[in-house]
């Protein structure tokens, strides 16, 4: 019985868990050139899921049924993808487009630098969601400046040239987000982790702050902040939690793409028809938007790589090696095993 029990919560944490991560984060159409048909097409991904998961049930076997409902799930995130670029394609920039990208580097466990059409936003984007994707995402997630230094054995210096780094970007967010939930990209969890390891370490790792400037002579390392912050040691408060906003300031996308081809693990190939501009719906579900003449840029055929990044636990939660999922799937061999074994 305690094995049947423990096979229906694994099974129940699975089939949450393929949907977890994958809600609209504009849930209704707003600034949408087409609301409706983006709304529709989130709840046909929803609908498609389910089928997705009653045939994992169906035709997959027992050793290979957590594949089959984590690619259930992966394919549901790639699918919202394939909305906003057919349906809200002029809101590709915003912070919510952005946010899911990241849901689906998150949930299908890809690494940061999977060609997604619009993602990172670029600097100053139209309509776009600010410093946070195109600094961070790439800058910080694809680079190791520190790595050398560690390979050659070079303790101190190693020690020094990270501080360097954390406190490069993390100074950049306390000045220009520092009320933001910044969640999304993980500094809660990598300021709590700051904190312990710089705090507990037995020497002070970040004494090159005292003179910040060997940061740049010693490890060709800048921040674009006027102060740079002891990672340990970051004001209170900081991250706050006000939502992300979308800058105005440069405009708003108004020029539709011309039709591409879409694809990206596992499997989704689409071709994307982005829906005519729509003044009008536009304005009407995203009053007080400033609109311009910015040109949204075409994204041809886009492939993701299955390759695993250096820093994925700090931008994808989801995807640590014991994570959630993990769990799920842990959960559900013991379960049948347990249930093996009764028998």
């Amino acid at each position: 019985m305690a094995a049947i029990k423990l096979f229906v919560f694994a099974q129940s944490l699975l089939w949450s868990l393929a949907s977890a991560d994958a809600s609209n984060l504009n849930p209704n159409g707003e600034g949408c050139v087409d609301p409706s048909g983006y709304l529709q097409c989130y709840e046909n991904n929803v609908n498609t899921l389910a089928t997705c998961m009653t045939d994992a049930k169906n035709d997959c076997d027992v050793d290979v049924y957590s594949t089959c409902v984590l690619a259930c799930g992966n394919a549901q995130l790639a699918a919202n993808i394939g909305c906003w670029l057919t349906s809200c394609w002029n809101e590709v920039y915003s912070c919510a487009y952005q946010e899911t990208a990241l849901q689906y580097l998150n949930g299908a466990d890809r690494t940061q630098g999977s060609q997604i059409p619009y993602y990172p936003a670029p600097d100053n984007a139209p309509g776009g969601c600010g410093y946070i994707w195109g600094n961070f995402t790439e800058t910080y997630a694809l680079n190791a400046p520190c790595e050398d230094y560690a390979l050659d054995g070079s303790v101190s210096e190693t020690a020094s040239c990270q501080c360097c780094w954390d406190s490069s970007f993390l100074s950049e967010f306390i000045e220009w987000c520092p009320n933001n939930d910044l969640s999304v990209v993980d500094i809660d969890l990598m300021v709590e982790t700051f904190q312990i390891g710089y705090n507990e370490s037995a020497s002070d790792e970040c004494s090159i702050l005292s003179d910040a400037s060997q940061c740049v002579t010693s490890f060709t390392l800048d921040t674009g902040a006027s102060t740079w912050y002891n990672p340990g040691q970051l004001p209170s408060g900081f991250p706050g939690t006000a939502p992300l906003s979308d800058t105005t300031d440069a405009g708003s996308i108004t020029s539709a793409p011309d039709p591409y081809t879409f694809s990206i693990f596992p499997s989704y190939i689409t071709v994307i028809t982005p829906a005519p501009y729509n003044e009008k719906n536009v304005e009407a579900t995203n009053s007080g938007t400033t609109i311009g003449t910015a040109t949204g840029e075409s994204t041809s055929s886009s492939t993701s790589s299955p390759s695993k990044g250096a820093a994925r636990n700090l931008v994808s939660p989801v995807s640590a090696d014991f994570a959630v999922w993990g769990l799920a799937v842990y959960t559900l061999v013991c379960a049948l095993f347990g249930a093996a074994l009764i028998i």
